[in-house]
């Protein structure tokens, strides 16, 4: 099973408004009073589904290194939001905002590399941008365990792949949490445990994933009492 997660690839329009308006709304980027003016004006046009408006407001950022806003232009073209589909042009966005350590720049190059958007597949690129994004990025350190998990590109490494879903596991990601439960089910890169799988599973379940609240009843779990979180 895969769960390779660029930002907002293939969800809903209204998720990837709202995932883009709260990354980068909560972006730790420090802003003077004027360039925040036009980025908070673009989040809020993003929101609205108001492209033209979001690029009036992101290119000039741009142009002055603002990484949030090269960040959000390269989804943009990357995902034809206002503007027509140009992987070379999201890279190239991707880019500039990679170098100043912008984490989700990082996990989109990856995810380009990993699926060669715009550049031939390259799962050691991949990895390589992944790891980058991976100390800061939640989705990069799920994208790293499925590539371990799965030897794309690379041998096979259970071992690795469950100490990465259990770093963000750890942050309550629901599909790390299942995957990591899985693990210790079956005992594939950690000793088998049914007290931490039904630990896990209880964490994934309870953050919104349905496949570990099935398997939890399947293994005689009560589960009438989790507190599950609804979606947005």
């Amino acid at each position: 099973m895969k769960y390779i997660s660029s930002q907002f690839h293939h969800i809903p329009t209204f998720f990837i408004r709202y995932g883009i308006f709260l990354l980068l709304f909560l972006s730790p980027v420090f802003l003077s009073p004027a360039r925040g003016a036009n980025y908070n004006d673009g989040l809020r046009a993003v929101h609205k589904d108001d492209w033209s408006r979001a690029l009036a407001n992101f290119r000039p950022l741009a142009k002055e290194g603002h990484a949030g806003a090269l960040f959000s232009l390269g989804l943009m073209y990357q995902k034809g939001r206002g503007v027509k589909v140009d992987y070379n042009r999201a890279l190239e966005y991707y880019l500039r905002a990679a170098v100043k350590d912008y984490a989700p720049a990082q996990n989109n190059i990856g995810t380009m590399y990993q699926e060669g958007l715009g550049v031939r597949r390259n799962f050691k690129e991949a990895i390589r941008w992944y790891t980058l994004a991976a100390r800061a990025h939640l989705k990069a350190k799920l994208n790293l365990a499925q590539i371990y998990a799965n030897g794309m590109g690379v041998k096979r490494d259970p071992v690795i792949a469950a100490k990465l879903y259990t770093l963000c596991a750890k942050e309550n990601n629901p599909f790390c949490a299942f995957f990591l439960a899985q693990d210790y089910e079956t005992g594939v890169g950690v000793a088998k445990d049914l007290k931490k799988a039904i630990t896990y599973y209880k964490i994934s379940a309870i953050n919104g994933d349905e496949k570990a609240l099935k398997r939890l009843k399947a293994l005689g779990v009560e589960t009438s009492t989790l507190k599950i979180k609804k979606k947005n």
